[in-house]
């Protein structure tokens, strides 16, 4: 089995948004700098900040030019989805994915402040945070046909062992949550784990 294009797409919107987000934050820091700068008369009073102050502004609209660029890379992803969705598919499947995708991260993650420090060691920790990594790359797909679940496996084997342990919790809530679909059983492929449904 292999990532389908929604899936693909999925991963390169939220890369890009978050790209988005942290470019937009830099950017927004070198046009204080720039404010603080010309305000403070830096250039008049030391001449030879300028070049410096010269860098700064190019960074400062490099930073607005990978905003706008992401921003505008993001919002071509999303609408090739939309169309490829309203040509073979619907539209609110795209936002049943979505949403459903959140939830199951959501339902899977575990919570590591909630350990008390009695009990928790750098290992457990270590073990959990990779496990809440794996998670947080899940993926599901909803369409007309068929339901798809992808879960990249974590590199250790404690925290395999976690997801293996938890395997027969998330086909029932995936089957609580979507009873119109017949759920297989999970299938290893490589590094991840893939749930199936066939629509009723």
């Amino acid at each position: 089995m292999r990532k389908t294009s929604f899936m693909r797409r999925f991963i390169a919107f939220r890369k890009t948004i978050l790209s988005t987000f942290i470019a937009f934050v830099l950017s927004l820091l070198f046009e204080l700098l720039d404010w603080l700068s010309e305000r403070l008369k830096v250039s008049a009073s030391f001449p030879q900040l300028k070049p410096f102050l010269t860098h700064l502004l190019f960074i400062h609209h490099l930073f607005i030019c990978l905003t706008i660029t992401l921003a505008c890379l993001s919002f071509l992803l999303l609408n090739l989805e939309v169309i490829e969705r309203f040509k073979k598919d619907r539209i609110k499947n795209l936002y049943l994915s979505i949403r459903g995708s959140y939830r199951l991260r959501k339902f899977l993650l575990q919570d590591e402040r909630k350990r008390s420090k009695e009990e928790s060691t750098s290992a457990q920790d270590l073990t959990l945070s990779k496990y809440n990594q794996a998670v947080r790359k899940l993926i599901l797909e909803l369409n007309e046909k068929e339901l798809l679940l992808y879960l990249s496996l974590p590199k250790s084997y404690q925290a395999q062992k976690i997801l293996k342990a938890l395997e027969n919790e998330i086909k029932e809530e995936i089957a609580s949550r979507y009873p119109q679909y017949l759920i297989s059983t999970f299938e290893r492929i490589e590094q991840a784990l893939w749930l199936k449904g066939t629509k009723r």
